[in-house]
């Protein structure tokens, strides 16, 4: 009887290594079907963060883009408007130094007509004071650098107060 409950134990205890091993192959199955699990659905969750990161980065490339159209079209405006009224003031100084030639050519011509109606050795009258024609010549030629020097002087004024201006 020993030897049948000995043989019992023995048979059960087979059993029951027999169970316990098929017992822990199936949890090591299940965990390694977890795991698979675990990794598929963390490889599935790096998939889609990498995909919104993308559009993100997309997105802001495409607000970059945007920004820096508006930019330049801001830039351009800006440089035309500054064209523009450099433009206008270049045409304003070119009108001031037409409107001096024509009055210096009128001064010289008056002045020329006043001379050619005087006779060599005449006397001119200006302002209570008498001149010779000689020196009348000579009071021109040297007056008229004059003129033209305080007319680049007066250019040069308008010029340095112009809006656009750089010294």
């Amino acid at each position: 009887m020993q030897q049948l409950i000995a043989s019992a134990d023995e048979r059960h205890r087979h059993v029951v290594e027999a169970r316990i091993r098929d017992a822990v192959s199936q949890r090591e199955e299940e965990l390694r079907a977890l795991v698979v699990r675990h990794q598929q659905e963390v490889s599935t969750a790096m998939v889609k963060r990498e995909e919104e990161l993308m559009d993100a980065v997309k997105r802001r490339e495409e607000e970059l883009r945007v920004a820096w159209i508006q930019r330049e079209q801001e830039i351009r405006d800006e440089m035309s408007t500054a064209v523009e009224e450099r433009m206008e003031w270049v045409r304003k100084q070119v009108e001031e130094v037409e409107e001096e030639r024509r009055r210096l050519d009128t001064t010289r011509a008056e002045v020329e007509n006043k001379i050619k109606s005087t006779s060599d050795g005449a006397v001119v009258e200006k302002t209570g004071m008498c001149f010779h024609l000689s020196n009348m010549k000579s009071y021109l030629t040297s007056t008229l650098p004059q003129v033209e020097r305080r007319r680049r002087h007066t250019s040069k004024k308008s010029r340095m107060s112009s809006p656009h201006y750089r010294g």
